[in-house]
């Protein structure tokens, strides 16, 4: 026989409750109150209840065991986090290091403009004593005449 075509057998002592997102009948073994579970149709996580005739010494097992759930996913969070942090850490001493370069290099060229600049204005200042002695020597005047 098919296992998914099989009666399924539920005791008294079993949990019945219902997601709160579909409203999907759900049950389980009373040993599984307060965990946290996904609903198999809609795929929400929630908490199984506890009920209220619980033994104490299991209600309070029960409530733990979904708190401990909850820890184990916030550590996982953080871990998660600590490796982003970690990953950005790096990304921003790289970026540094590159910045660094481009401010030397900055400067560099800015020195470098600044002596290309000093050699045309000699240039400059030789064109323009060349060009009245080039005038006087096309125009055939001797200077000072």
């Amino acid at each position: 026989m098919d296992q998914s075509l099989a009666p399924i057998e539920f005791a008294d002592s079993d949990i019945f409750f219902e997601c709160p997102s579909c409203a999907k009948g759900l049950a389980i073994d009373r040993r599984g109150a307060g965990l946290m579970i996904t609903c198999p149709d809609c795929g929400t996580r929630m908490q199984v209840p506890v009920p209220d005739d619980l033994d104490p010494k299991l209600k309070k097992t029960a409530v733990s065991n979904g708190h401990d759930e909850h820890i184990r996913a916030l550590q996982h969070a953080v871990a998660a986090t600590k490796t982003q942090a970690e990953t950005l850490a790096g990304d921003l001493t790289t970026l540094r290091r590159r910045r660094q370069k481009l401010e030397k290099s900055h400067s560099e060229n800015l020195d470098r403009f600044e002596q290309i600049h000093q050699q045309l204005v000699l240039i400059q200042n030789a064109i323009d004593r060349i060009i009245p002695l080039i005038q006087d020597a096309v125009s055939g005047e001797p200077e000072g005449d």
